[in-house]
């Protein structure tokens, strides 16, 4: 995703060849979104300006209860005379089985592989710095006894270089800000040992008046702490082409998870949401719904190989804040829906010290 450009792009723009050779499939070719189940792994970003499409090849087959996609995706093609071996460029493959009548739902199974052979691109110039992302993990949703349910679960494994991961060098930090030997060295060879899971449950009141709803909603994503860097295993959860906007708050403070990026993320160290989230319905056409997080970091601030303050500045506090999202809709008539949310965070200690914000600042948003 890029909203910073001044060009003018095409977000979409594709042919899709029916039955493809005869074969019982169908293949989709050209700049594409790609969203799976409810955007956990692959998704368009939703809310951002740019949001999200990829140049790809997608076959899909369908039979019966059985859906199974796979899709090719060039991420970065470099030019040929300067990168005779491919190292600037990056690759993702998506293989994708969906099977419906499980559970009163439908069961998912996804596994995604980005090859990236640079890594990270540093003045143009491409270091040969692997940065490999397995991801593989099942997802189950649907509704027993009138209460709807989610559950999925993800690993993930790779190589890379430290520097490709993202390590104190590459995120603005000064050396004097760790302590001697803490942290990735920008040259080590890395392992990935990553996971996240979700669980949510639900009951709506469809004979009640006003039809309230009320779910329960629970996410943890591994994070990275400083044994784990000392040791070489990168933990921290990289959520891939997720929209985050759906799950981890409306204000979007942690859009990126797990790429150690600590003005949009949490450093490295993970993240977990409890959630609670409440709907009803006051009059026809009308929506009003709210929803209320708890966001900590699932790795100690303290123990952290990236952070903005000195170790004394820091305590083990994971408290990262409390965001209240508020959301009335209306649907004017058929061809017509108006919004409008009112969103304000409370800023915990663990965020004042992984962004070296003064004190516990709040943040209040109204969009219409």
């Amino acid at each position: 995703v890029n909203d910073q450009t001044n060009r003018v792009g095409v977000h979409q723009a594709y042919f899709t060849l029916k039955n493809f050779a005869t074969l019982p499939v169908d293949v989709k070719v050209g700049r594409q979104e790609i969203i799976m189940d409810g955007h956990r792994i692959y998704g368009n970003t939703l809310w951002t300006m740019g949001a999200h499409s990829h140049d790809a090849i997608r076959i899909d087959h369908k039979h019966d209860n059985i859906s199974l996609v796979y899709a090719y995706v060039q991420g970065s093609e470099h030019q040929r005379a300067d990168d005779a071996q491919d190292q600037d460029d990056v690759t993702s493959q998506l293989a994708y089985m969906n099977y419906a009548g499980i559970l009163g739902g439908k069961l998912s199974v996804l596994y995604s592989y980005i090859s990236d052979g640079c890594g990270r691109v540093v003045d143009s110039t491409c270091n040969g710095q692997d940065d490999d992302v397995h991801t593989f993990g099942f997802r189950q949703a649907g509704q027993l006894f009138g209460i709807d349910y989610r559950g999925e679960y993800y690993m993930q494994w790779g190589n890379a270089t430290a520097t490709a991961a993202g390590t104190r060098t590459t995120i603005g930090l000064a050396e004097n800000d760790y302590v001697q030997g803490n942290g990735f060295e920008s040259t080590a060879d890395i392992d990935r040992d990553a996971y996240m899971f979700g669980v949510r449950i639900g009951k709506k009141f469809n004979n009640v008046v006003m039809k309230p709803s009320l779910t329960l909603w629970y996410d943890k994503l591994s994070g990275t702490d400083e044994q784990d860097a000392n040791g070489g295993t990168y933990k921290s959860f990289n959520t891939v082409y997720d929209t985050g906007h759906k799950f981890y708050g409306l204000q979007d403070n942690f859009l990126k998870i797990g790429m150690n990026n600590c003005g949009a993320g949490t450093c490295g160290l993970g993240l977990q949401d409890a959630a609670i989230k409440a709907q009803v319905s006051p009059a026809p056409g009308w929506t009003l719904k709210a929803d209320y997080h708890w966001f900590t970091t699932a790795a100690g601030v303290a123990g952290s190989p990236q952070r903005s303050l000195t170790p004394a500045a820091v305590s083990n506090d994971s408290e990262l804040g409390q965001e209240l999202d508020v959301t009335l809709v209306n649907k004017y008539n058929a061809n017509t829906k108006i919004m409008m949310g009112y969103s304000h965070f409370q800023q915990g200690n663990a965020l004042s010290a992984l962004r070296a914000a003064n004190g516990n600042d709040d943040a209040n948003w109204f969009y219409t």
